[in-house]
């Protein structure tokens, strides 16, 4: 059982790669990609989709789980987007009743101020 959701997550990020390299810039993905961003299978996504983690460079957001303390939690929840458009910031909210933390990111098309 295990083994068959590890299989289809990982299609799954396989099917997302195709379907954005077929959106029009810019592009903006997000969700829970149940993926850690060091994962060999998230590299993998950035790479074929041609996106990036709008969180690369910074420490990773801990999204999940929230009912346990921050050293236990994991950053599975991920925002990636188009090389068109630039992260203005990047931070985690409050707990809102979830087992996942949001993340609020400002966003900025590389050519422009806000879009």
């Amino acid at each position: 059982m295990m083994l068959e959701r590890f299989n289809n997550r990982t299609e799954e990020m396989v099917a997302i790669a195709r379907v954005t390299n077929d959106m029009s810039p810019p592009a903006i993905l997000s969700g829970d990609f149940n993926c850690v961003p060091w994962s060999q299978y998230f590299a993998r996504l950035e790479k074929d989709s041609g996106m990036r983690n709008s969180g690369r460079g910074l420490l990773p957001e801990l999204t999940w789980t929230g009912d346990l303390p921050p050293f236990a939690r994991i950053p599975i929840d991920h925002i990636l987007v188009s090389p068109q458009v630039a992260t203005q910031s990047h931070e985690q909210l409050r707990a809102i009743g979830s087992d996942h933390y949001p993340i609020f990111v400002k966003l900025s098309d590389c050519g422009r101020v806000n879009f």
